[in-house]
């Protein structure tokens, strides 16, 4: 098998009819997805069921029984695909038109890259209300960047056997499995590079997802990978004053969640 899409769904009944519209039809002989469900209680189960029903020739569909978390469920799969490049697609996320196909030729004109990312327009409700990333696109800025996190992760695109070559993805890291894996795919000295275009539309959560816990993990993910490449000073920095701005941002949403709870209340009073 030469690519395979790799998309992993949880409790996504909302978005994965937008998702699954824009990849199936970019499917081909060369191009197959693997879905795996980590045991939703939604119905996402039977919405999928029900849009793969014309390309089960090209679709892998597999349904956790208990619920494992994403490390897990991409570690597993990495050591089990056959496929010679995976692409990564996430479930609440719409895939540009040609997006793998796209960087699938990018992959097979230029073989000495491993790991291959790009571009997103960011959306929250309607993505004719969207912004553009820019993330570095060549190894040497992409290491400038590691403290920073270089990628977006639903974008990339990669040599499965790269990837396992540096120990794939940590099964024991729930959040921030991507930031730690680009450190060491960077130890190892992969060729990694992004696409100056957008590849998909990546939906921005309504609610904040991580807590100050995991927050300082991936702090702490951070001042490891930088000691383990040997960063310069300016990139501890950077790591120390992302973890700062996350947790300000994080303490800001709450306050104004608390304030907006507390108006009603008050009013009522």
């Amino acid at each position: 098998m030469l690519a395979q899409i790799y998309l992993p769904v949880y409790n996504n009944s909302f978005t994965i009819n937008d998702c699954l519209s824009s990849v199936l039809p970019q499917l081909s002989a060369d191009i197959r997805l693997y879905i795996q469900d980590d045991k939703s209680t939604d119905g996402s189960v039977s919405i999928i069921n029900d849009l793969i029903q014309d390309h089960l020739h090209l679709t892998t569909f597999v349904c956790n029984t208990v619920n494992r978390g994403l490390s897990a469920n991409l570690h597993d799969y990495l050591m089990l695909t056959t496929a010679e490049y995976v692409f990564r697609m996430d479930a609440d996320d719409i895939a540009l038109p040609n997006r793998f196909l796209r960087q699938l030729s990018v992959l097979l004109t230029h073989p000495q890259i491993d790991l291959l990312g790009g571009q997103a327009y960011q959306f929250r409700t309607h993505i004719s209300f969207s912004s553009c990333t820019k993330k570095p696109t060549t190894t040497k800025a992409i290491i400038k960047q590691l403290a920073s996190n270089p990628f977006i992760h639903p974008t990339v695109a990669y040599k499965a056997e790269s990837i396992r070559r540096v120990g794939n993805y940590n099964p024991k890291i729930r959040f921030g499995q991507d930031y730690e894996l680009w450190f060491r795919c960077a130890y190892h000295q992969l060729s990694m590079h992004n696409m100056d275009e957008p590849l998909i539309y990546l939906r921005l959560s309504p609610k904040d997802k991580y807590t100050l816990s995991t927050y300082y993990t991936e702090f702490c993910m951070g001042i490891r990978g930088s000691i383990l490449c040997r960063l310069s000073f300016d990139q501890y920095i950077l790591v120390v004053f992302r973890f700062i701005y996350y947790c300000i941002f994080l303490c800001f949403r709450k306050a104004i969640v608390m304030l907006c709870l507390s108006k009603p209340s008050q009013q009522r009073a």
